[in-house]
């Protein structure tokens, strides 16, 4: 029988597979067995299509120079100041598939921390491609701080990476890992440089992570934070650049969230700067 495990995608509430079900876009679907006849048999339709969507939702991120991520305002904020559940878009420079990424709300609860603690929490996301298919899940653990810790992991639940916050004079550092711990890039940001992320393989640097200014009212008052993320179209790792997009999230939600203010008075006055 099949094991009870969280449906991962198309996105919706999520429940749990029964005995009797089967996901037919499973990944590691079991092979031939021996002496059957039927060796190098091809995949299932439903996982090729699954993997060709993901692939095809990704590939904008996956090459070119890089991405900009924007922070979504909505009515109940903008009226009452009130921070509702992050919601992001993810739009490639050279054109490609726009990626949303939406943080599940957590009920009553999960609004009463983010308004009364703003970043100072755990927060749960998922990376939406079409037809919100879920391509990675981000689970960012608060722990005190420098030592924040997110893991990625894919529609089906299983570890692709983590983000590690480390030790750093004045500043901030992240590593970029596989699950076995292997650093695969650094994320640094010196103490002079606020707004701006070096990001580096362990031999060259590699790209930036950087927050726009958008005019002092707009930063008191409202939550809309924008990002670019410039990356080297010479460097190709889709591991490194997958978990680039995860750690803007991250950094948005550990250096710059905070309880909304202003409702809105503070919207007009940001609309105005």
């Amino acid at each position: 029988g099949y094991s009870r495990q969280l449906a991962p995608c198309p996105r919706g509430p999520m429940r749990e597979i029964e005995p009797h079900e089967r996901l037919d876009f499973e990944i590691d679907a079991p092979g031939p067995s021996a002496g059957s006849g039927n060796q190098g048999a091809a995949a299932p339709p439903g996982q090729s299509l699954v993997q060709g969507e993901i692939a095809y939702a990704s590939s904008g991120i996956d090459a070119g120079s890089g991405f900009r991520v924007t922070q979504q305002l909505e009515g109940a904020e903008i009226v009452f100041g009130l921070q509702k559940a992050n919601d992001y878009f993810v739009q490639p420079f050279q054109g490609g598939t726009t990626l949303r990424v939406t943080e599940d709300g957590g009920g009553f609860g999960g609004a009463f921390l983010r308004n009364l603690v703003g970043g100072f929490r755990t927060a749960q996301l998922d990376v939406l491609g079409g037809r919100d298919l879920v391509l990675w899940q981000i689970a960012l653990r608060r722990r005190p701080s420098p030592f924040n810790r997110a893991e990625v992991r894919d529609g089906h639940g299983r570890l692709l990476g983590v983000i590690e916050q480390r030790f750093a004079w004045f500043g901030a550092r992240y590593e970029l890992m596989l699950p076995d711990g292997l650093v695969l890039a650094t994320i640094h940001r010196p103490f002079y440089r606020w707004f701006r992320f070096e990001v580096s393989d362990g031999r060259r640097p590699i790209g930036t992570i950087e927050k726009q200014w958008a005019g002092l009212a707009r930063e008191l008052y409202t939550q809309a934070d924008e990002f670019m993320v410039r990356i080297d179209e010479s460097f190709t790792d889709v591991r490194v650049r997958r978990l680039l997009l995860c750690a803007t999230i991250v950094i948005d939600l550990v250096h710059f969230e905070r309880p909304r203010q202003g409702g809105l008075l503070g919207y007009y006055l940001a609309k105005r700067s």
